[in-house]
Parts: C-alpha cells; structure tokens; sequence
C-alpha cells in the first residue's frame, strides 16, 4: 500500500516536469536479476496501471496526458498494461481542447499495438463515431475484428465490434450512390471479410442503404412501430435508417455520427425507460430522466453517452414530428422535458462537462427548436 501510494505521487512529480516519477512508477524497466526480484517484478506490474489510474484523480489533465505520451513513446511495454484506459484519457483529452490531429496518431500507435478488445473499446469508438472522426474509428473497428477471435467476447461485443466495421462499408456504398453496384460492391467486400451473407441479413443490408440515401421511404402509421414483436422491431430498425438519413440530409451530422445517434435512440426504447408512444405523445419527464439515470451508473464507462442520448432524443422527436407521427401539442411537451433534464444533467455532471464540448456540433439549434415549437 504505502508503494502504491509512493508511486502514485511520483506520477504526479513526473507529469509537472521531474523525472523522479519514472523511476517510482517504471521499476521493471530492466530485466530481473534473480527468481526472487522477477517476483517483485511481477507485482509491480501488476500494480503499475492501478497506480498510474490514481495519478489523473490528482494531476491537471494536460500533465497526466503528458505522462501517457511518456510512456507510450518510452515504456510501450508498461503503457500496453492499461492500453484502453489510457487510450481513453488521451482520446477524451484531445477531444475537449479540439486537437483531433493528435486523436489519429494516438489511435494509430494503439490500433497497431491491440492484442484483444477490452470494455472501455466499445466506448473510445463511440466517442470517436459521435465526434465525426471515421478515420480514427474506422482504424479501431478493423483491429477490433483483427483480434476479436482471441478477445472472449460476449455475443453483443461480437455484434457491435461487426457492426463497427460493416458501417464503415455501409457508408462507403452511400458515398458511392447506394445503387445496386456500388451495394454488390459492398457485399463482395463484406464477404471476405466473415460478415453475414445469410440471404435475409444480405437483403436487410440493401434496404438499410436504400433508406440511407434517402431513396426508400415509408409513410409509417404509429401501430407498425408500437409493441415489442420482432415486426414491429424490424418497422423501428428501418425508421431509424430514416431518422439517419434525416440527420445527415437536413441537420448537417457527420453520416458516422448519424449512426451513432440512430443507435442510441433504438437503445433508448431497448430500455424499455423509454416507448414509442411516449415519443409520439410527449416524454414524460420521469421517464426520460430514468433512462439517462440508467447510463449514469457508478460503474459505467461511458458517461458522455447520457448527453449524447439526450441530443440524439431530441433530434428524433422532432424528425418524427417533421414525418408526422407526433401528436398535436406533444412536441412542445417533449421539448420542455427535454430542456428541463439538459439543465439537470448540466448541473449534475459540471465538474466534467467540459469533456463533453466534442458533442457541441450535434446539438440541435436553438432557434429552430423554438420556431418547431411555436409553429405547434
């Protein structure tokens, strides 16, 4: 106990500048000696991430950042033993002061140096996919399918690791004009690569990209998209393509953030905090607020996904409005909740919120919340 703590304030000391850091924290730099030191070795090892973690409840952001680059560049071997993690505070840093330059690089050196995913992956590539970032995503979701088969990974990591990379396909095909070659295209590509050629999942695909590109609609009736039936769930997968499309075509969103937002929708009716009707009638208030409380956890490793769903909530209520599923007076209703909880949730999370500006170009605008709701 009393080294870890040694060890934690010569994190600190190293991250304002002293040297004296890496020779508390980096005892296993040169090879053991003896059996016995080998053991010793082992356990400082164990410890090293831990004691590293404790230094960023300490440090300035920019120092800790400065001793991950440190260590990345000089103990790749060490900084590999908490690579998310670290990963995770060097790709937030950079995204709260704007320096996305430096988010490729650091993703580049950690993409190359993955053994296996780990719970805080899925949250990185989230993050980037929200911030628009396809290059730095796209780079991640390869490795993640380059290590999966050794990664034990639950079936719902297995899909999502899949759909990080399919997605990067799925918005090649829509650059290319989603017509039938550019998705036979898509399809070859997908097929050497081990994604699912099933005859259903192959038609599923070329309908989601026919909804992307704007060149399929439906005139949903509220019934088709209620109820928890496997028809009613495929009637919301499509609307949510739509939603997507809506996203990139009228709001300005980044294609790989307008999926991003499209996901987090469908998760909130997963959730079941939140239904459809609620969306088509007005958000309650407690509803809403149960939902983000539910991605708010003590344990949860990705609390940003609780503005980034409040964003992706609001936008969503005002395409089905646009699309004339919402019912008279209940967007004003929905809008008022929505405003209410971002007060909460701003309140609730201030000594963090700057880590959330990357989420600032989503946000709906102002003055065209105001005049949608005048206009109801």
């Amino acid at each position: 106990r009393g080294w870890k703590q040694s060890a934690s304030s010569a994190v600190c000391h190293h991250a304002a500048g002293h040297s004296l850091g890496i020779v508390f924290i980096l005892p296993c730099l040169r090879k053991p000696k003896s059996p016995c030191e080998s053991t010793h070795t082992f356990f400082h090892r164990a410890i090293f991430p831990e004691s590293v973690f404790e230094a960023e409840e300490s440090s300035a952001p920019s120092d800790y950042v400065a001793l991950l680059e440190t260590l990345a560049a000089e103990h790749r071997d060490l900084y590999d033993e908490g690579l998310f993690w670290f990963l995770c505070s060097r790709v937030s840093y950079y995204l709260s002061i704007g320096e996305l330059g430096r988010v490729q690089n650091v993703v580049d050196q950690d993409a190359a140096a993955m053994m296996e995913t780990g719970e805080a992956y899925f949250g990185i590539v989230s993050k980037l996919r929200l911030a628009g970032l396809e290059d730095p995503a796209d780079t991640l979701a390869i490795a993640g399918v380059r290590v999966m088969n050794v990664s034990q990974l639950l079936p719902w990591a297995v899909e999502e690791v899949f759909h990080f990379f399919v997605d990067s396909h799925v918005r090649q095909c829509v650059r290319d004009g989603g017509d039938d070659l550019a998705i036979e295209r898509m399809e070859s590509i997908l097929q050497k690569s081990d994604a699912s050629m099933d005859a259903d999942v192959v038609l599923l695909r070329a309908e989601v990209i026919r909804r992307l590109t704007g060149k399929t609609t439906t005139k949903w009736m509220r019934n088709q998209l209620t109820g928890t039936n496997n028809h009613a769930g495929k009637n919301r997968y499509l609307l949510s393509f739509e939603f997507s499309h809506w996203l990139t075509d009228q709001q300005g969103i980044a294609p790989i953030a307008a999926d991003e937002l499209r996901k987090l929708v469908l998760e909130s009716v997963a959730r079941e905090h939140l239904t459809m009707r609620y969306y088509f009638d007005g958000i309650p208030h407690s509803a809403l607020d149960k939902h983000l409380v539910s991605l708010l956890g003590f344990m949860s490793l990705d609390r940003f996904k609780a503005p980034a769903s409040l964003i992706a909530v609001e936008h969503f209520v005002r395409f089905l409005d646009q699309v004339g599923l919402v019912k008279p007076n209940s967007l004003a209703r929905s809008l008022e909740t929505i405003q209410a909880i971002d007060a909460q949730l701003r309140r609730l999370l201030s000594s963090e919120w700057s880590s959330f500006t990357f989420l600032d170009p989503l946000r709906p605008s102002p003055s065209n919340i105001t005049d949608t709701a005048q206009e109801k």
